[in-house]
């Protein structure tokens, strides 16, 4: 009888066991639920920003400003110029689709302004409104048709035989206080030389008249041929051409380049 605890043992060699360390187990992926409540915050944070950037365009177009880019930044703290970028691209579009103004770039990247797509001042029931287009329609137009500058005194001169002067009311508010709103807005340029020992003021049509524009030179000098001579003005006509190379200037330089390279192949 062997000696010990009474156990009879085998002499089978005995395997291991399997350890859980040596199988290749892995513990079920928990599942990550998304945070709505995050989700909606920074939804509605971005809503919020991109109503301020509508907000702001409505203001300046109500005041026949362009709107600077640099502006609309500022109203974007925080943000990456990435970002700035896309909620600047979003809100243009926002008013484009709910208060159907298109955006027009007068300098790219820079600046732009708000057009009205009314197709004729019938279409706007705010009389006032149509009054300062009618003025600002009037303005440009003698400025235009002097070579697209002028001096103040000229202007003036010209304007006044028409009944319009400077301290008068024009129903939409004093001539001169009109003319300094054109100025701010970008519809005239005003620039101040000095000629024969005196400072001269100057009067030229500014960089918000353009053929994406509210007005172009194109079309002042349509409808003012129109209405002088009941009929339109030839395609050829050497003023209307060069109102269209003024009104797109990049695609006048694109033009002649073609042309001179024409005639570089021709010879």
């Amino acid at each position: 009888m062997p000696v010990g605890d009474g156990l009879r043992r085998s002499i089978r060699p005995r395997r291991a066991p399997k350890r859980l360390a040596d199988q290749s187990y892995s513990p079920p992926k928990k599942r990550v639920r998304r945070n709505n409540v995050a989700r909606n915050v920074n939804k509605a944070q971005k809503e919020k920003h991109i109503g301020a950037l509508v907000r702001f365009m409505l203001f300046k177009s109500g005041k026949q400003e362009m709107i600077k880019t640099s502006e609309l930044y500022k109203l974007l703290p925080n943000m990456t110029a990435k970002q700035k970028q896309q909620n600047v691209k979003t809100a243009r579009a926002r008013v484009k689709s709910l208060f159907g103004y298109d955006t027009v770039d007068i300098e790219p990247k820079k600046k732009f302004i708000l057009k009205c797509t009314f197709e004729c001042l019938e279409e706007t029931r705010n009389i006032t409104f149509q009054k300062e287009l009618c003025l600002r329609f009037i303005i440009c137009s003698v400025v235009l048709l002097n070579a697209a500058e002028i001096t103040e005194k000229d202007l003036y001169r010209h304007l006044s035989k028409i009944g319009l002067k400077k301290k008068d009311e024009t129903g939409v508010d004093t001539l001169g206080t009109f003319m300094s709103k054109l100025i701010v807005s970008n519809f005239l340029a005003k620039e101040k030389r000095t000629e024969n020992e005196r400072d001269v003021i100057y009067y030229k049509l500014g960089a918000r008249i353009t053929v994406q524009g509210d007005i172009s030179r194109q079309g002042l000098y349509q409808f003012l041929f129109y209405c002088t001579r009941d009929e339109k003005p030839d395609d050829t006509d050497d003023f209307l051409v060069q109102c269209r190379k003024d009104d797109s200037p990049q695609v006048a330089d694109d033009v002649e380049e073609k042309e001179y390279t024409d005639d570089e192949e021709s010879c």
